[in-house]
């Protein structure tokens, strides 16, 4: 159940306009959670810490260095 008040955001992915959705992710759920899917597969929920943006970008295969 939500929160009054609290709305979750959802963002699609897509590789290409019109294309299907390769990720879509929904939250932040008010536990802290981010819920998301990949391919359509749904996938463990992940927390919000400082470690969150690596945890994301490691999933996603990308080597980017955050300041």
């Amino acid at each position: 159940m939500q929160s009054r008040g609290h709305r979750p955001h959802a963002s699609t992915f897509l590789g290409r306009a019109g294309g299907p959705p390769l990720v879509v992710a929904q939250g932040p759920a008010p536990c802290g959670t981010v819920q998301f899917s990949v391919g359509g597969k749904q996938q463990p929920a992940l927390e919000i810490t400082d470690s969150f943006i690596p945890q994301i970008l490691k999933l996603a295969g990308l080597h980017w260095k955050i300041p």
